[in-house]
């Protein structure tokens, strides 16, 4: 018998998309799963459209919660999980009918503790996948980190079938943006191997209503708090991971400054972005000259010296 895999599906307003979700980890081939859809107070229909699935496949356990956000709602679904791995899907995404299935001959056959990988929009869909389209590589905990850290993968906590005591021990922060910035590093840095998958297997959809097409907030800051604790993290555990944990915040701190309103006449605000600009400004050589980061880094490193004004608005 296959290990028991635990999928949490946290749940807030995504009726439109909710029952495409549910029924692609339904249809998959790896069959042994407990599916926890965790609804977190929605005020849509999305409430009655998981007691309805449910009531059709054993399979499926729904607990309904205060709206806490999407963190609180991974955790609730994590500490309840019975599964040997855990695996984490958003309700308005969907996958492919072999995605555990290829996971997890992956990890069977590598030795790893984990197994990944990468997201595509969902205007690519794809068929069926012959074995021999399947390549494979194994990270060790360190290159997998720093391949995260420098972006180098399209890929976050729903791409990731990962040990159950890994998620039980790396809870998301509750009430934050950004929660898979404080935590999926972490994910990785506590397997002593990964292997990463191709191609494909996790289809996102960009979703107009989603956290990151709303305007600026303060709570945008939570991206600054998570890229700091990586730095912090990386001096304490790993230092040979620096070059990597500053790529990933000068990432952060370039787009958080371009997201602050250019004629916003709030002190706070504006001592925070002279903060944001200082560290661009004192970084960039290091970051364009950084072979490992991505070009996207590099030449943003370049664009601040036509300075902030016009590197706000380009």
């Amino acid at each position: 018998m296959n290990p028991l895999i635990s999928v949490i599906v946290p749940i807030y307003n995504t009726e439109k998309y909710l029952r495409e979700c549910i029924e692609s980890i339904q249809r998959q081939t790896y069959s042994n799963l407990e599916i926890i859809l965790v609804d977190d107070e929605s005020t849509d229909h999305c409430l009655a459209i998981c007691d309805e699935l449910a009531l059709k496949d054993h399979r499926i356990k729904v607990i309904h919660k205060e709206n806490g956000g999407a963190a609180d709602a991974r955790n609730v679904g994590t500490l309840q999980a019975n599964g040997e791995y855990i695996i984490y899907i958003d309700s308005d995404d969907w996958i492919h009918i072999d995605m555990f299935q290829i996971l997890y001959e992956a990890l069977r056959k590598t030795g790893a503790q984990a197994a990944s990988c990468e997201y595509q929009t969902d205007k690519y869909r794809i068929q069926r996948i012959k074995r021999t389209e399947i390549s494979c590589e194994s990270c060790i905990a360190y290159q997998i980190t720093e391949k995260y850290l420098y972006q180098k993968m399209k890929n976050g906590p729903c791409a990731i079938l990962l040990p159950a005591q890994v998620c039980k021990a790396n809870l998301f922060p509750q009430g934050r943006l950004y929660e898979d910035l404080f935590t999926t590093y972490r994910f990785f840095w506590s397997c002593p191997k990964t292997v990463c998958v191709d191609p494909p297997l996790y289809f996102y959809r960009d979703n107009p209503d989603s956290a990151m097409h709303r305007a600026y907030t303060p709570r945008m800051f939570d991206e600054i708090d998570a890229v700091e604790e990586i730095v912090d993290f990386a001096k304490r555990e790993a230092p040979a991971l620096l070059p990597a944990a500053y790529s990933r915040k000068f990432s952060a701190y370039a787009q958080v400054f371009r997201w602050i309103p250019a004629e916003q006449k709030d002190e706070e605000l504006s001592k925070k972005q002279d903060e944001l600009w200082k560290f661009l400004v004192e970084y960039r050589w290091k970051m364009f000259f950084d072979n490992k980061a991505r070009w996207k880094n590099r030449i943003g490193a370049l664009c601040t010296l036509l300075g902030r004004y016009i590197f706000q608005r380009i």
